[in-house]
């Protein structure tokens, strides 16, 4: 039929006198018989496609839901925990196939992380109170000779909504941090390359390409005072960005951070991967969701960052957990790129189907 029809009109329609005129291939009547015939086959096929896939499909969610479930609910004794583990991540490995059941499982990795069921305990380890301790002496806060009963550092937290291990402690993250602070203020400029600023839209999927950071113009003062360094982690405080995390992992330039970044500058006895892991965890967003709520134009400042409650365990237990999660969320970069493959290979074979269908006419 012509593509003509109804062009013109503000509500495009068919007239009559077009439809009459358009033209319409008329096979035999034998061959439109066969022809109904093979479309109703195929027809049926397609139904008996997508029913399988629909029963699939809920048995699939039906099995994910309980296995994030049961990684999530609280145990007896760790060995329990360690035993719905192990079942629940084999299951979630097998089953996961679509892209929101591979985000819920990184989120569930990452809250099992911050609350110290990913991993067991050692009692050798250095309690986490100690680390605190260590870092006030770093900061060049005075060490109490005795803890009183109600340590200022440590917070109050329902228990049953975040038990504690042993020797975790629940701090905030002003207390393990060095400096929370905003970034500097100016212009980019492209043309300039001897001091670069980063800024959030240079931050893509947890990389930065530094060698395309635009520089700018700024005193060596104020590089020392915003100069990025290994180890700093960034958080957007503004924007469709608001909360997400940055950690500099590698820097091979000399760089600044933009005002709409703010950088939390941790200290040698808080491992910054176990930071991050932090900041990407449910607990973190829950809280920040919380500090942001309420206002017109939602933005993160610094109290609200330093007011976070932050599970700390032992330094030891810290490198061991995110351990632990990188080698989780491999699987679940595994699981992701088996769904691309997965579904170039569908479309392959549908083709194929296709095509032969089609062509055998």
């Amino acid at each position: 039929m012509s593509p003509k029809l109804g062009q013109g009109t503000k509500m495009p329609r068919l007239r009559t006198e077009d439809a009459v005129a358009a033209p319409f291939p008329l096979p035999p009547l034998a061959e439109q018989h066969r022809i109904v015939a093979r479309v109703d086959e195929l027809m049926a096929f397609c139904d008996q496609i997508e029913a399988a896939r629909a029963r699939r499909e809920a048995t699939r969610d039906r099995l994910a839901a309980a296995s994030l479930a049961l990684l999530n609910q609280p145990t007896p004794d760790p060995q329990t925990l360690h035993a719905h583990a192990a079942f629940a991540l084999e299951h979630l490995g097998a089953i996961t196939a679509r892209p929101d059941q591979i985000k819920a499982l990184r989120q569930t990795i990452l809250n099992l992380a911050v609350r110290g069921k990913l991993v067991p305990q050692d009692p050798s380890d250095e309690p986490a109170a100690e680390l605190l301790e260590r870092i006030k002496e770093e900061k060049g806060q005075p060490i109490r000779e005795k803890r009183t009963k109600r340590d200022e550092t440590l917070v109050e937290f329902d228990q049953n909504d975040l038990p504690l291990k042993s020797g975790w402690v629940l701090t905030r993250m002003s207390m393990v941090s060095r400096r929370i602070h905003y970034g500097f203020t100016a212009s980019a400029n492209a043309a300039l390359k001897e001091v670069r600023m980063l800024r959030i839209t240079d931050i893509q999927d947890n990389s930065v390409d530094w060698l395309n950071v635009p520089g700018c113009v700024i005193n060596k003062e104020n590089v020392n005072q915003y100069k990025l360094e290994k180890g700093d982690i960034l958080i957007a405080r503004t924007g469709g960005t608001i909360g997400k995390t940055f950690l500099v992992r590698d820097i091979p330039v000399t760089a600044v951070f933009a005002s709409y970044l703010i950088r939390i500058q941790g200290t040698k006895y808080v491992f910054d991967e176990y930071l991050k892991c932090f900041l990407e965890s449910p607990l973190y967003w829950e809280q920040l969701r919380a500090g942001t709520r309420g206002t017109g134009q939602p933005n993160v400042n610094g109290q609200t960052l330093g007011n976070l409650i932050l599970p700390l365990p032992p330094l030891a237990e810290q490198h061991r957990i995110v351990a632990r999660v990188d080698e989780l969320m491999a699987l679940c970069d595994r699981l992701e790129a088996s769904l691309v493959e997965g579904e170039a290979t569908r479309r392959r074979l549908l083709d194929a189907v296709l095509h032969g269908t089609l062509g055998s006419g």
